[in-house]
Protein backbone atom coordinates (compact mmCIF):
# COMPACT_ATOMS: atom_id res chain seq x y z
CA UNK A 1 0.00 0.00 0.00
CA UNK A 2 1.48 3.35 -1.04
CA UNK A 3 1.52 6.00 1.67
CA UNK A 4 1.23 9.73 1.11
CA UNK A 5 3.94 12.09 2.32
CA UNK A 6 2.03 13.10 5.44
CA UNK A 7 1.56 9.49 6.53
CA UNK A 8 5.19 8.70 5.83
CA UNK A 9 5.99 11.60 8.17
CA UNK A 10 4.01 9.82 10.90
CA UNK A 11 6.32 6.83 10.51
CA UNK A 12 9.33 9.10 10.80
CA UNK A 13 8.16 10.53 14.10
CA UNK A 14 9.22 7.22 15.64
CA UNK A 15 12.31 5.04 15.30
CA UNK A 16 11.78 1.92 13.14
CA UNK A 17 11.67 -0.39 16.16
CA UNK A 18 8.61 1.49 17.50
CA UNK A 19 6.41 -0.39 15.05
CA UNK A 20 7.69 -3.84 16.06
CA UNK A 21 8.02 -6.48 13.40
CA UNK A 22 9.31 -4.74 10.24
CA UNK A 23 7.45 -7.04 7.89
CA UNK A 24 4.12 -6.31 9.55
CA UNK A 25 4.23 -2.53 9.66
CA UNK A 26 0.76 -1.10 10.30
CA UNK A 27 -0.59 1.93 8.50
CA UNK A 28 -0.32 4.83 10.97
CA UNK A 29 -3.73 6.40 11.52
CA UNK A 30 -4.89 9.71 12.93
CA UNK A 31 -7.24 9.97 15.88
CA UNK A 32 -10.08 11.08 13.60
CA UNK A 33 -9.51 8.08 11.33
CA UNK A 34 -9.78 5.81 14.35
CA UNK A 35 -12.99 7.54 15.45
CA UNK A 36 -14.40 7.26 11.93
CA UNK A 37 -13.54 3.55 11.91
CA UNK A 38 -15.34 3.07 15.23
CA UNK A 39 -12.21 2.07 17.15
CA UNK A 40 -13.26 4.55 19.82
CA UNK A 41 -15.88 7.27 20.02
CA UNK A 42 -15.39 11.05 20.33
CA UNK A 43 -16.26 11.05 24.02
CA UNK A 44 -13.52 8.56 24.91
CA UNK A 45 -11.11 10.42 22.64
CA UNK A 46 -12.00 13.74 24.29
CA UNK A 47 -11.25 12.36 27.74
CA UNK A 48 -7.92 10.96 26.54
CA UNK A 49 -7.12 14.32 24.93
CA UNK A 50 -7.50 16.18 28.24
CA UNK A 51 -5.34 13.57 29.97
CA UNK A 52 -2.56 13.52 27.37
CA UNK A 53 -2.35 17.30 27.11
CA UNK A 54 -1.46 17.19 30.82
CA UNK A 55 1.07 14.39 30.21
CA UNK A 56 -0.90 11.72 32.05
CA UNK A 57 0.74 8.30 31.87
CA UNK A 58 -1.12 5.72 29.81
CA UNK A 59 -0.86 1.97 29.21
CA UNK A 60 -2.52 0.50 26.12
CA UNK A 61 -3.08 -3.25 26.30
CA UNK A 62 -4.56 -6.02 24.17
CA UNK A 63 -4.25 -9.78 24.15
CA UNK A 64 -3.73 -10.65 20.48
CA UNK A 65 -1.23 -9.20 18.07
CA UNK A 66 -2.68 -6.79 15.53
CA UNK A 67 -5.28 -5.29 17.85
CA UNK A 68 -3.93 -1.80 17.22
CA UNK A 69 -2.10 -0.96 20.45
CA UNK A 70 0.78 0.91 18.83
CA UNK A 71 -1.48 2.54 16.24
CA UNK A 72 -3.79 3.92 18.95
CA UNK A 73 -0.97 5.10 21.20
CA UNK A 74 0.77 6.76 18.26
CA UNK A 75 -2.43 8.60 17.31
CA UNK A 76 -2.98 9.79 20.89
CA UNK A 77 0.48 11.36 21.01
CA UNK A 78 -0.90 14.14 18.83
CA UNK A 79 -2.60 15.41 22.00
CA UNK A 80 0.70 16.03 23.81
CA UNK A 81 1.66 19.73 24.02
CA UNK A 82 4.15 20.63 21.27
CA UNK A 83 6.86 21.60 23.77
CA UNK A 84 6.92 18.17 25.42
CA UNK A 85 10.03 16.16 24.57
CA UNK A 86 9.34 12.58 23.50
CA UNK A 87 11.97 10.02 24.51
CA UNK A 88 11.75 6.68 22.73
CA UNK A 89 13.20 3.99 24.93
CA UNK A 90 15.57 1.52 23.30
CA UNK A 91 14.30 -1.76 24.69
CA UNK A 92 16.81 -3.94 26.46
CA UNK A 93 19.59 -1.69 25.14
CA UNK A 94 18.23 1.30 27.10
CA UNK A 95 20.90 2.97 29.25
CA UNK A 96 18.70 5.80 30.58
CA UNK A 97 21.40 8.27 29.60
CA UNK A 98 18.66 10.78 28.75
CA UNK A 99 18.28 11.37 32.49
CA UNK A 100 21.38 13.58 32.43
CA UNK A 101 19.58 16.28 30.45
CA UNK A 102 15.82 15.56 30.46
CA UNK A 103 13.38 17.78 32.33
CA UNK A 104 10.88 15.37 33.92
CA UNK A 105 8.10 17.99 33.90
CA UNK A 106 8.38 18.36 30.12
CA UNK A 107 9.23 14.81 29.03
CA UNK A 108 7.10 11.89 27.87
CA UNK A 109 8.73 8.46 27.82
CA UNK A 110 7.62 6.08 25.08
CA UNK A 111 7.95 2.31 25.32
CA UNK A 112 6.73 0.37 22.29
CA UNK A 113 6.08 -2.72 24.41
CA UNK A 114 6.63 -4.06 27.91
CA UNK A 115 7.58 -7.61 27.02
CA UNK A 116 10.43 -10.12 26.87
CA UNK A 117 9.51 -11.21 23.33
CA UNK A 118 12.09 -9.10 21.48
CA UNK A 119 15.24 -7.16 22.42
CA UNK A 120 13.58 -3.97 21.16
CA UNK A 121 11.01 -4.32 23.98
CA UNK A 122 11.54 -3.42 27.63
CA UNK A 123 11.46 -6.02 30.42
CA UNK A 124 13.07 -7.01 33.68
CA UNK A 125 15.13 -4.51 35.63
CA UNK A 126 15.02 -1.81 32.90
CA UNK A 127 11.22 -1.96 32.87
CA UNK A 128 11.08 -1.63 36.63
CA UNK A 129 13.44 1.32 36.50
CA UNK A 130 11.10 2.95 34.01
CA UNK A 131 8.28 2.92 36.56
CA UNK A 132 10.65 4.19 39.25
CA UNK A 133 11.08 7.35 37.16
CA UNK A 134 7.41 8.26 37.21
CA UNK A 135 7.34 9.82 40.71
CA UNK A 136 10.00 12.25 39.46
CA UNK A 137 7.42 13.74 37.10
CA UNK A 138 8.03 11.90 33.83
CA UNK A 139 5.02 10.91 31.75
CA UNK A 140 4.80 7.46 30.15
CA UNK A 141 3.07 5.91 27.17
CA UNK A 142 3.54 2.16 26.73
CA UNK A 143 1.84 -0.95 25.38
CA UNK A 144 1.71 -4.54 26.60
CA UNK A 145 -0.15 -7.79 26.03
CA UNK A 146 -3.11 -8.33 28.38
CA UNK A 147 -6.83 -8.94 27.92
CA UNK A 148 -8.11 -6.87 30.86
CA UNK A 149 -7.03 -4.19 33.30
CA UNK A 150 -6.80 -6.90 35.96
CA UNK A 151 -4.38 -8.85 33.78
CA UNK A 152 -2.36 -5.68 33.10
CA UNK A 153 -1.86 -5.16 36.84
CA UNK A 154 -1.15 -8.86 37.45
CA UNK A 155 1.56 -8.93 34.76
CA UNK A 156 3.26 -5.83 36.12
CA UNK A 157 3.06 -6.87 39.78
CA UNK A 158 4.34 -10.41 39.21
CA UNK A 159 8.03 -11.36 39.02
CA UNK A 160 10.33 -10.50 37.38
CA UNK A 161 8.94 -6.95 37.33
CA UNK A 162 7.29 -6.98 40.76
CA UNK A 163 6.33 -3.31 40.50
CA UNK A 164 4.82 -2.06 43.76
CA UNK A 165 1.25 -0.81 43.77
CA UNK A 166 2.38 2.69 44.74
CA UNK A 167 4.51 2.90 41.58
CA UNK A 168 1.81 1.43 39.35
CA UNK A 169 -0.53 4.10 40.66
CA UNK A 170 1.68 6.69 38.97
CA UNK A 171 0.00 5.51 35.75
CA UNK A 172 -3.23 7.43 35.31
CA UNK A 173 -5.03 5.41 32.65
CA UNK A 174 -5.18 1.87 31.30
CA UNK A 175 -6.90 1.30 27.96
CA UNK A 176 -7.63 -2.27 26.88
CA UNK A 177 -8.42 -3.04 23.25
CA UNK A 178 -10.56 -5.81 21.79
CA UNK A 179 -10.47 -7.29 18.31
CA UNK A 180 -12.91 -9.73 16.76
CA UNK A 181 -13.66 -11.02 13.32
CA UNK A 182 -16.62 -9.39 11.59
CA UNK A 183 -17.47 -10.62 8.13
CA UNK A 184 -14.32 -10.67 6.03
CA UNK A 185 -12.48 -8.21 8.26
CA UNK A 186 -11.63 -7.39 11.84
CA UNK A 187 -13.44 -5.10 14.26
CA UNK A 188 -11.08 -3.25 16.59
CA UNK A 189 -12.41 -1.38 19.60
CA UNK A 190 -11.15 0.32 22.73
CA UNK A 191 -12.97 -2.06 25.09
CA UNK A 192 -12.34 -0.46 28.48
CA UNK A 193 -10.76 2.66 29.91
CA UNK A 194 -9.84 2.66 33.60
CA UNK A 195 -8.25 5.17 35.93
CA UNK A 196 -5.85 3.77 38.53
CA UNK A 197 -6.51 5.05 42.04
CA UNK A 198 -4.26 4.37 45.04
CA UNK A 199 -6.28 4.70 48.22
CA UNK A 200 -5.38 3.54 51.73
CA UNK A 201 -2.56 1.38 50.40
CA UNK A 202 -4.75 -0.36 47.82
CA UNK A 203 -4.61 0.00 44.05
CA UNK A 204 -8.08 0.21 42.50
CA UNK A 205 -8.92 0.33 38.79
CA UNK A 206 -11.98 2.56 38.39
CA UNK A 207 -13.90 2.18 35.11
CA UNK A 208 -14.47 5.32 33.06
CA UNK A 209 -15.80 3.84 29.81
CA UNK A 210 -16.80 0.31 28.82
CA UNK A 211 -17.65 -0.86 25.31
CA UNK A 212 -20.93 -2.74 24.85
CA UNK A 213 -20.05 -5.17 22.06
CA UNK A 214 -23.68 -6.11 21.41
CA UNK A 215 -24.74 -2.51 20.73
CA UNK A 216 -21.31 -1.25 19.66
CA UNK A 217 -21.71 1.71 22.00
CA UNK A 218 -20.01 2.89 25.21
CA UNK A 219 -21.28 2.96 28.76
CA UNK A 220 -19.85 5.83 30.81
CA UNK A 221 -19.63 6.11 34.55
CA UNK A 222 -21.21 9.11 36.27
CA UNK A 223 -19.26 12.36 36.49
CA UNK A 224 -18.41 11.62 40.13
CA UNK A 225 -16.30 8.65 38.97
CA UNK A 226 -13.98 11.09 37.22
CA UNK A 227 -12.74 12.27 40.63
CA UNK A 228 -9.50 10.23 40.83
CA UNK A 229 -8.45 11.19 37.30
CA UNK A 230 -9.50 14.81 37.77
CA UNK A 231 -7.41 15.10 40.93
CA UNK A 232 -4.24 13.90 39.29
CA UNK A 233 -4.85 16.24 36.34
CA UNK A 234 -5.30 19.17 38.70
CA UNK A 235 -8.95 19.65 37.77
CA UNK A 236 -12.32 19.40 39.46
CA UNK A 237 -14.49 16.54 38.14
CA UNK A 238 -16.86 19.04 36.55
CA UNK A 239 -13.98 20.81 34.82
CA UNK A 240 -12.66 17.53 33.46
CA UNK A 241 -16.09 16.55 32.18
CA UNK A 242 -16.62 19.96 30.58
CA UNK A 243 -13.24 20.02 28.85
CA UNK A 244 -13.55 16.45 27.64
CA UNK A 245 -17.02 17.14 26.24
CA UNK A 246 -15.80 20.23 24.37
CA UNK A 247 -12.96 18.30 22.81
CA UNK A 248 -15.30 15.44 21.94
CA UNK A 249 -17.57 17.84 20.04
CA UNK A 250 -14.57 19.26 18.21
CA UNK A 251 -13.32 15.81 17.18
CA UNK A 252 -16.80 14.74 16.09
CA UNK A 253 -17.03 17.85 13.91
CA UNK A 254 -13.67 17.05 12.32
CA UNK A 255 -14.86 13.55 11.47
CA UNK A 256 -18.13 14.90 10.08
CA UNK A 257 -16.20 17.33 7.86
CA UNK A 258 -13.89 14.57 6.66
CA UNK A 259 -10.77 15.97 8.34
CA UNK A 260 -8.96 12.66 8.60
CA UNK A 261 -5.57 13.05 6.93
CA UNK A 262 -2.50 13.75 9.10
CA UNK A 263 -1.81 17.29 7.88
CA UNK A 264 -5.41 18.39 8.37
CA UNK A 265 -5.68 16.85 11.83
CA UNK A 266 -2.37 18.34 12.92
CA UNK A 267 -3.45 21.81 11.78
CA UNK A 268 -6.85 21.49 13.42
CA UNK A 269 -5.37 20.46 16.77
CA UNK A 270 -2.87 23.35 16.63
CA UNK A 271 -5.68 25.81 15.92
CA UNK A 272 -7.69 24.42 18.84
CA UNK A 273 -4.72 24.81 21.17
CA UNK A 274 -4.24 28.41 20.08
CA UNK A 275 -7.92 29.16 20.60
CA UNK A 276 -8.03 27.38 23.97
CA UNK A 277 -4.83 28.97 25.34
CA UNK A 278 -5.43 31.23 28.38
Amino acid sequence: MALDDARVALFREHPPAWWGWPWRLPTPLTITELIAAGSLDPRVAGLLWVALERRASLLVAAGPNGAGKTVLLSALLAFLPPHVQRVHLRGMAETFDFLAHADPANTYLLCNELSDHLPIYLWGRPARRLFELLPQGFGLGATLHADSVEEVLAVLRAPPLAIPAALLAQVALVAVLAVRRQGAGLQRRLATLHCLDYTAGALVARPLAVWDQNRDTYHYEAEAHLGPLARRLGLAPGQLAQRAAARARFLAALVARGTLAPDGVRAALAAYRDRDAP
